[in-house]
């Protein structure tokens, strides 16, 4: 079985090619914003998870499927118009990149980028926008902040 950390790994990597997004990191609840205007964060116990069985029960699963709940931090410029474009911008670009790498490896395994429940399988990607503005500092900038949901699943 791989880890979940290893699917992160390979995960942030694909997310670091996104056009305009300065910082990509899975090891926090926060990102790194210093100088960065845009920034996805995979949080820890931000992830569902299935493991299941499609042949025979022995000591491990044939597959895991993972729901990464990715968030996208926007740094608010004061001009909603570029700061709409700017989202709707990384929605296109992220969705892009991660359909470029629909297969991808994770180690010596090959990952796919869709939920799979044993029978079937989903490959949408989400966005939504949840808590809407925060601040790192009572008195910093405050950011948009939106959740992209990405689908991974490993078939053993």
């Amino acid at each position: 079985m791989i880890a979940v950390s290893a699917i992160k790994a390979a995960l942030v990597a694909i997310l670091e090619t996104v056009p305009n997004v300065d910082v990509v990191n899975s090891y926090g609840w926060f990102p790194d914003l210093a100088g960065a205007a845009v920034a996805i964060v995979i949080p820890p116990l931000r992830t569902e998870s299935l493991y299941g069985f499609t042949q025979s029960r022995d000591a491990n699963p044939d597959f895991q499927s993972h729901r990464f709940f990715c968030e996208v931090w926007v740094q608010d410029t004061g001009d909603p118009a570029a700061l709409d474009a700017l989202m709707s911008g990384i929605n296109t670009d992220a969705v892009s990149v991660l359909l470029a790498n629909q297969a991808f490896a994770v180690g010596a395994a090959t990952a796919l980028l869709a939920w799979y429940d044993g029978d079937r399988y989903d490959f949408s990607i989400g966005f939504e926008v949840e808590d809407g503005w925060r601040r790192l500092v009572n008195d910093g900038p405050q950011f948009l902040v939106a959740t992209m949901t990405v689908p991974v699943t490993l078939r053993e």
